[in-house]
């Protein structure tokens, strides 16, 4: 049982470096976004599928979001 335990957990901090190794390129693919690339034109510019590319896209404008809420939210803190 134990050793399920163990496993589990490895297999949740490897889940959680593929996450926080998805960060770069998907901030890289957000510049490419800013700059009103089409998928098909980051497609050949990097070299990633298509599915790839919308995956990191999405997440990119998910982590956009994040960071747009958490400056409102200092915004207020500031300003209160």
């Amino acid at each position: 049982m134990v050793d399920v335990e163990v496993a589990w957990e490895a297999r949740s901090e490897a889940e959680q470096a593929v996450a926080d190794a998805e960060v770069a390129p998907a901030a890289a693919l957000g510049r490419l976004l800013a700059e009103r690339l089409a998928v098909k034109d980051m497609v050949r510019l990097t070299g990633l599928d298509q599915i790839t590319v919308r995956r990191l896209r999405q997440l990119a404008t998910a982590t956009n979001e994040d960071d747009d809420v958490t400056a409102a939210e200092a915004a207020d803190v500031e300003v209160a």
